[in-house]
């Protein structure tokens, strides 16, 4: 969002330094646990490693390393006295992509951590069609009206038999 829109809601500097960095944090550590928690699953379970793909393993560690980046950022890089306003650059930046009129020169000056997150997040958005991250395109419109599924284990099928 602009700075502009954020003094007209009457959001200070730092009110909203404060919700990033407490916002920003709890969202980055739910989401980085969340993936090692999925990353351990992949490789421990035997039925979920079988299905898993190089495809699937490169985006969770993808999200993970953009996300951990992003992580640390919240974290270290804008809690200290020298902290990078962002949405005087990379803000401006993003948008201006949106508008089809790039504006590089907002990010000469930005730190390299923050241009290496961006660069690995452009790559992970450039692997969509070739992951199973494709899904995030669909809708789901019909799921709440669909047959439930009955899931069953071999074990118990086998058993019945």
């Amino acid at each position: 969002m602009p700075l502009s829109f954020y003094n007209a809601i009457g959001v200070t500097n730092h009110l909203y330094h404060i919700g990033a960095v407490y916002g920003g944090a709890l969202a980055g550590i739910m989401v980085v646990v969340g993936l090692i928690i999925l990353l351990i699953r992949k490789i421990v379970i035997d039925p979920v490693r079988i299905h898993a793909t190089f495809a699937d393993f490169y985006s969770v560690i993808a999200l993970l390393i953009i996300s951990g980046i992003g992580l640390y950022m919240t974290l270290f890089q804008n809690v200290t006295p020298e902290e990078f306003d962002y949405r005087s650059t990379i803000g401006p930046w993003f948008r201006s992509l949106f508008t089809l009129n790039p504006s590089y020169q907002l990010m000469s000056e930005i730190p390299v951590l923050f241009k290496v997150h961006t660069l690995l997040a452009f790559g992970l958005f450039a692997s969509i069609p070739f992951t199973r991250l494709i899904h995030f395109y669909t809708i789901p419109v019909a799921y709440p009206v669909r047959s439930p599924q009955q899931y069953r284990s071999r074990a118990q099928y086998k058993k019945n038999k």
